[in-house]
């Protein structure tokens, strides 16, 4: 069941969106993270995870899981037969993860999802935001059958300017969710 009330919506439950769950979590703000899908895809449109993504996932709490399901390349080549047009050494980066990870999607958005689990988040699937509206009041964001009542639900903004975070265009508004 979808709460009262919250600080933050976020709207998708892809990578992106628990990314963003785990830290909000873990920064103690209030939030709901909404999907449509009853489930996550079970493709997969990201198969690549890279060094630099994998530093910034470190704090998440996520990447030793990654780790361990992924396959880890430190050279990569494209070939054409028996030609390398290319080759790429990982091997020499500086960073902690000096490889070329490979993942599913659906695999890293299992592994999102034990995360906001285990800090006792929710992903509320089969709920879709219809529209957002900004208005002289803040933000109105409408959906379907599943939002029966009209909620508050606060935005990201102030949270964001703390953490100079993208997204952060309106401050101290109020959004409203209301059902059609």
């Amino acid at each position: 069941m979808l709460p009262d009330t919250t600080e933050v919506l976020i709207i998708g439950a892809g990578p992106t969106g628990m990314a963003l769950s785990i830290v909000l979590h873990r920064a103690g703000v209030d939030h709901v993270l909404i999907d449509k899908l009853a489930q996550g895809l079970q493709t997969s449109r990201a198969g690549v995870i890279h060094a630099q993504t994998l530093e910034t996932l470190e704090p998440l709490g996520v990447t030793q899981r990654l780790s361990e399901l992924a396959l880890k390349l430190q050279n990569f080549a494209i070939r054409d037969r028996n030609r390398a047009l290319l080759k790429l050494d990982f091997s020499k980066l500086p960073s902690k993860h000096p490889y070329l990870m490979m993942l599913p999607q659906n695999l890293t958005e299992q592994v999102f999802a034990e995360r906001i689990a285990a800090l006792g988040g929710v992903i509320h699937r089969m709920v879709e935001a219809k529209a957002v509206i900004q208005d002289a009041d803040g933000a109105r964001v409408t959906g379907g059958r599943e939002w029966p009542r009209e909620t508050d639900i606060g935005t990201l903004c102030r949270w964001c300017r703390r953490h100079e975070q993208p997204g952060a265009q309106v401050d101290r508004h109020r959004v409203r969710r209301r059902g059609l």
